[in-house]
């Protein structure tokens, strides 16, 4: 086994072939510079994450711009399809993996997670030292796999958090599919890289440098500005986390300016390192939304059953209070009032069958918004 590393000042892309049954083949495109080949037989940088390897469902998308992802199908085929596709945040560097899968495993939808494996930590799949062929070619792939599944446009989500959550919204509204779900983006993208990830920056820009920053700050305004109006932007971002004033705020600002629906979940005491705890029960209900097509706006919520006890767990937006009905097959069996309180727990009656809760949001302005969980 071995490993090949590339280092290029300019956009470079490796493709391999299978020559004969022992051989392959390396072919390296681009475009000039500087070039660094390193053939690795030891030490390898990439984290082994079982890629392509048989079993592991794995599928890899072939072209110009090649890279990997899983696609896991809905429960049943009977019901009306619908697709939601999730982008990674980054990862350590040479550590490519995907978010949320454990979390959004089952249910009757399509949902493709897709590999962000350029560069050391990704490009957001989005630019290759100034070329954008990355983003092309992940809008292809995005639009054909629609296509194969059959799905209406109005019935696809994508989701991501941090810089998956960039990724969903830049190609959201590019396709203009019908929702995308963010946690914390990063909606100016080089001013966020400077201070924090220069080397991906570096890789996506050319350089690390003020310019380079402001520079890919305006190309991602410029594709929210070029995007379809259609797609509904859901952001949920803590009331901790620096990314609410420097990015959600001027992203709902332009979003808002240029005829977006735009939302904002400010979560009290979030910080940026706990936005994908928060943020995977966020798109676990907004999973449930899109398979019965209600688009209620939920919080995000854990339901739990233990033998006759039910618990329940919100995480309310800022400044809102709740009030929970817990919900029989034939009856509301409890009534909680509007209160501050987050975790709310039941007893239920013997041989209970399964129940659910219906949650009302309340807010300073006093309006009421609600909606109703999964059965446990």
């Amino acid at each position: 086994m071995a490993e090949l590393h590339v280092e290029s000042t300019s956009p470079a892309a490796v493709t391999v072939s299978e020559l004969s049954s022992q051989h392959q083949g390396v072919q390296l495109g681009g475009y000039g510079g500087e070039l660094r080949i390193d053939l690795r037989f030891d030490r390898f940088l990439l984290k082994d994450r079982g890629v392509g390897k048989p079993g592991g469902g794995w599928r890899r998308h072939e072209s110009g711009r090649s890279f990997n992802y899983i696609l896991d199908s809905p429960l049943s085929d009977q019901l009306p399809k619908k697709l939601l596709v999730v982008f990674s945040a980054i990862g350590a560097e040479y550590d490519f993996t995907f978010n949320y899968r454990a979390t959004l495993e089952g249910g009757n939808l399509s949902r493709a997670f897709v590999l962000d494996d350029f560069g050391r930590q990704g490009s957001y799949y989005w630019v290759d030292h100034g070329d954008d062929s990355i983003f092309l070619e992940t809008q292809r792939f995005l639009s054909n796999l629609v296509n194969e599944l059959g799905v209406d446009l109005g019935d696809v989500m994508f989701a991501g958090s941090s810089k998956g959550g960039t990724a969903a919204l830049l190609h959201g509204v590019t396709l203009g599919v019908g929702r995308v779900l963010l946690g914390a983006p990063q909606y100016r993208v080089g001013d966020y890289l400077l201070n924090a990830a220069p080397r991906i920056l570096s890789f996506m820009a050319g350089e690390a440098s003020d310019e380079s920053s402001r520079s890919l700050n305006d190309r991602a305004k410029e594709i929210l500005l070029r995007g379809q109006r259609r797609t509904v932007i859901r952001v949920a971002v803590g009331s901790g986390d620096h990314h609410l004033v420097s990015h959600v705020v001027p992203l709902s600002e332009d979003a808002w300016a240029a005829g977006y629906n735009v939302s904002s979940l400010i979560l009290p005491g979030v910080p940026h390192s706990k936005i994908g705890w928060v943020f995977k029960h966020l798109l676990a209900a907004e999973a449930m939304d899109l398979e019965l097509g209600s688009w209620q706006d939920p919080l995000p919520y854990a339901l739990t059953r233990s033998g006759e006890t039910v618990t329940l767990r919100c995480w309310p937006a800022e400044g809102e209070k709740v009030a929970v009905h817990l919900v029989g097959k034939k009856a509301v069996l409890e009534k909680r009032p509007y209160s501050d309180d987050v975790e709310y727990s039941f007893v239920l009656p013997p041989n209970e069958g399964h129940v659910r809760a219906r949650v009302f949001r309340r807010d300073d302005s006093n309006s009421i918004q609600a909606f109703t969980t999964h059965w446990a």
